[in-house]
């Protein structure tokens, strides 16, 4: 069973907001939630 799971296809099901985003949307969307600890400058 374990030779069975390990072959299986993996997908990625976590992705960050920084890597998905353009730079600019991501400060946009930082300055307009400043409590949650993203920087808000380049």
């Amino acid at each position: 069973m374990l030779d069975f799971i390990t072959a299986l296809p993996k997908v990625e099901l976590h992705v960050h907001l920084v890597g998905s985003a353009s730079v600019p949307t991501v400060l946009e969307l930082a300055r307009r939630h400043p409590d949650r600890g993203v920087p808000t400058e380049e």
